[in-house]
């Protein structure tokens, strides 16, 4: 080495110090001179979160309850037949959890010198709700088997309840109708005409209005009449059955004493709804010349409605970004470069 020549003679005079420059927004880089060769590292955005999952569906709703049967355990065996009401129907089905959530979109990458620095990656969506409570199902008819005597020369029409009808499932669910019976004598003859009518099945209730109870009185026409179910979807509730006949005289000649059984509730229609509760069975026999016997179930009340489903859970956080780093990036002396900061980027050069 020549006495007197400093390194820096030796390497050349344009050295070039090292440095760096940070950008938190993007900017513009601008190489400084002399400098050719660089290195860049820098994040992108956290990934975003996922969206929260959707509420669980409506929970099933209640069946309908069974009416009550009309024995035949206080007929002497000479009568005795065999009679059942139909139970009441099924309540509707609930819905199942709700779906989960879409997962969020990936963070937002930075950028330098056609160069990525890529976003966290995104949540995950949440879990879906779990489905909402049962409904209750309604409450079974009374059934009847001790016979309840039935005047036949009563001068003004008669009405007698058996049995009150069961209540209605909760929530919304119609309650059943008692099971009665009427004697209706006729003015001008000796014949009495007497009606055996069992309780009709309560309306189920809908996903939103509650069902119909079941009228427990005794109109003209009641027989063809059932309660509707509530809306949307309640099933509804059994027909009425009954049984007639007429006494010439008083006594029990022309009576029938076949046991008609009870008219079936419908099934829900929608899902969450419950459905109708069954109507009572009826017998019908005769056994003195004073009174008719009778048994008679009352009606069954409707199933009530699901509740509703759960909220979804929330989504998952995204993850934040990794840095990434790019060395010996190839750069023209005194240009200038677009930098994308979308997170903290860092340009830095050796000496040179």
């Amino acid at each position: 080495m020549p006495i007197g020549t400093s390194k820096a003679g030796l390497l050349g005079a344009g050295v070039v110090p090292g440095g760096s420059q940070v950008f938190n927004s993007s900017g513009t880089f601008v190489v400084p001179a002399g400098v050719t060769l660089v290195s860049a590292s820098g994040l992108g955005t956290a990934g975003n979160s996922g969206n929260a999952g959707s509420a669980g569906g409506l929970g099933a709703g209640g069946s309908g309850g069974a009416g009550g049967n009309a024995g035949n355990s206080g007929l002497p065996s000479t009568y005795r037949t065999t009679t059942s009401s139909n139970p009441g129907g099924s309540g509707g089905s609930g819905g199942g959890s709700g779906p989960s959530g879409n997962p969020g979109n990936a963070g937002t990458a930075s950028s330098a010198f056609c160069l990525n620095f890529p976003g966290g990656t995104a949540g995950t969506g949440g879990n879906g709700g779990a489905a909402g409570a049962s409904g209750n199902s309604g409450t079974a008819g009374t059934s009847d088997n001790s016979a309840i005597a039935v005047p036949c020369n009563f001068p003004t029409p008669t009405l007698q309840t058996i049995s009150g009808g069961g209540g209605g499932g909760t929530t919304g669910g119609g309650g059943g109708a008692s099971a009665r019976a009427r004697t209706i004598p006729c003015p001008c003859t000796t014949i009495r005409s007497i009606y055996v009518m069992a309780g009709g099945g309560g309306g189920g209730s809908g996903d939103t209005n509650s069902g119909s109870t079941a009228s427990s009185s005794f109109a003209a026409g009641l027989f063809q009449q059932t309660a509707p179910g509530g809306t949307a979807g309640g099933g509804t509730g059994g027909r009425p059955s009954y049984s007639y006949g007429q006494t010439p005289g008083g006594g029990s000649t022309g009576l029938s004493r076949a046991g008609i059984a009870g008219g079936a509730g419908s099934s829900a229609s929608s899902p969450g709804a419950g459905g109708g509760g069954g109507s009572g069975g009826t017998m019908f026999y005769g056994l003195q010349s004073t009174n008719v016997q009778a048994t008679a179930g009352s009606g069954a009340g409707g199933g009530g409605r699901g509740s509703a489903g759960n909220p979804g859970n929330p989504g998952n956080a995204g993850a934040s970004s990794n840095p990434t780093v790019h060395n010996c990036v190839s750069v023209v002396s005194g240009a200038s470069y677009p930098v994308t900061a979308n997170a903290p980027v860092t340009i830095s050069w050796d000496p040179q």
